[in-house]
């Protein structure tokens, strides 16, 4: 469609008057969506009384944005992004120091992640995998199970088939193929994209929470020394009065989670991971240990990630922002241990901004 003067679109806005039922069927006959945004945006500010002028402000092409990661926009909003690091990770997809992009509007957060890192250098974290899951969901009539196990049979994979569903009517079908700690064969398939075989089985699915996902379960810990501690203004016997005072109040109260959960969410969505991903992660177990050299913290979580993202997916910014720790196509195992080093990194920050509070 070619550009559109201005009679033009006042043309259009006085097909539409105030009507949002008008607006929807105009904008099946727009061919050009950038178009479609702009048209949404001086009706909605026409109604309303109000400026978007500065959501319109947008470097984004929503003709290649649409279905993929935006849904009729009006425009687009810019969120602050910190990079933090460097951090030293030994995990077994990712070595050596890394850089890691966030984007929050929160920076009480980017403080205390800040500090974390300040904590945790010249140090390495460890990460093993534990567990790893494919989850996929059937929401059609025909049972889906079966294929999926003929499938890993013909594979000569030795992986778990778990189902549920079955019995609840057939509407929604959950099957889980799992594997044990190293994971080889699910990282596999993950780096080979044969997980696109299962998907294509069960059928792709547009409700959110039935989409297809992968959860990764690692063991995380990291050693900082009693010197390094003390050199950030902190002591070491703080921190594990903090660290006893937060078990303690983990019954009723369990307030570090959402500060790691909130981390997540930052990284996700600066490099075009959908923040729904961040929500399925879960903290599964926190420890200190304490001696005479230093303090030995660590964690378990399960991250969820989306078993393939593909750069039509992300925004430009995001590719550009993923380039700070991997470029090119997003890999879903070195998104999980940095995703878990970041969550031990805030658990971390935050542990010593509350000691350094009363230190």
């Amino acid at each position: 469609m070619g550009q559109k003067n201005n009679e033009d679109i006042q043309k259009i806005f006085g097909e539409i008057g105030e009507s949002d039922e008008a607006l929807r069927e105009l904008e099946e006959k727009l061919e050009n969506e950038n178009l479609a945004a702009l048209v949404r945006r001086k009706f909605f500010e026409k109604k309303l009384g109000i400026s978007l002028s500065a959501t319109g402000s947008s470097i984004l092409d929503f003709v290649d944005t649409e279905g993929k990661i935006s849904y009729r926009p009006v425009g687009a909003i810019q969120v602050p992004v910190t990079i933090i690091g460097p951090i030293e990770l030994e995990g077994e997809t990712v070595q050596g120091e890394k850089y890691v992009p966030l984007s929050s509007i929160y920076p009480a957060l980017m403080e205390t992640m800040d500090l974390g890192v300040t904590i945790c250098r010249n140090t390495k974290i460890s990460i093993k995998t534990d567990k790893c899951w494919i989850r996929l969901f059937n929401i059609s009539k025909d049972e889906k199970c079966e294929e999926i196990e003929s499938i890993i049979k013909s594979r000569k994979k030795k992986l778990h088939i778990l189902c549920y569903g079955r019995e609840s009517g057939g509407i929604v079908e959950t099957i889980l193929v799992g594997e044990s700690s190293p994971c080889q064969a699910i990282k596999s398939m993950i780096i080979s994209g044969d997980i696109n075989e299962l998907v294509k089985t069960i059928g792709e699915t547009r409700v959110p929470i039935l989409a297809p996902y992968i959860t990764l379960d690692y063991k995380l810990s990291v050693f900082i020394p009693r010197l390094t501690i003390s050199s950030a203004g902190i002591g070491q016997s703080e921190i594990v009065k903090t660290y006893n005072a937060i078990e303690n109040m983990r019954g009723i109260d369990d307030s570090i989670i959402p500060v790691t959960l909130g981390v997540l969410t930052s990284f996700y969505l600066s490099i075009g991971i959908k923040p729904e991903y961040a929500l399925r992660s879960e903290i599964r177990r926190y420890f200190l240990v304490s001696g005479f050299r230093g303090l030995k913290l660590g964690l378990d979580i399960r991250v969820a990630l989306p078993y393939t993202v593909s750069e039509a997916e992300q925004t430009i910014m995001n590719r550009e922002l993923y380039s700070v720790i991997n470029g090119g196509k997003i890999n879903p195992l070195v998104v999980g241990e940095l995703a878990s080093s970041l969550a031990l990194i805030s658990y971390i920050g935050e542990l010593a901004m509350i000691a350094k509070g009363f230190s």
